[in-house]
């Protein structure tokens, strides 16, 4: 089994860092035999989604991933064929981090497949809980299936 949690938070041993590493303690903890490999998304230079449309032409649907060949190439391979993904973002601006966003739009966009990979999301705030209804958060801690 292959897990990859995917810290989005720039300091490395903060409070996200920390509550993801918990995360992955607990499934190792729970299955030993897993595989679980941790990347630090600010350790990488890249740039989200650049609307090439190569994931969509018909000879690379197979493929179903960006086809643009950076750092994350084969990292977003691998994340595609996982058997579990875990994001991790502190709340910047009402949303997840810019480089977070940046993954996932590569990670999701050319996806349009049936194979369902189970993923978990770590937030974390730095605000009490009473400001969450004050302002909506909707929009960053949602979920929806394309």
């Amino acid at each position: 089994m292959k897990i990859y949690a995917f810290n989005g938070s720039p300091r490395k041993n903060r409070n996200t860092a920390q509550m993801l590493k918990a995360f992955v303690d607990g499934v190792r903890s729970a299955a030993p035999d897993a595989e679980v490999e941790c990347i630090d998304l600010y350790d990488y230079t890249y740039k989200g989604c650049i609307s090439c449309f190569a994931c969509q032409r018909k000879e690379n649907r197979d493929r179903l991933r960006c086809q643009v060949k950076d750092c994350m190439y084969e990292l977003l391979d691998g994340a595609f064929h996982a058997d579990g993904l875990v994001f991790a973002s502190p709340i910047y601006f009402f949303d997840i981090t810019a480089q977070m966003r940046a993954f996932l739009e590569r990670l999701m966009y050319p996806g349009d497949s049936e194979y369902v990979i189970p993923t978990a999301f770590i937030y974390t705030m730095n605000a009490p809980e009473e400001l969450k209804d004050k302002f909506n958060f909707e929009g960053a801690l949602s979920t929806s299936k394309r």
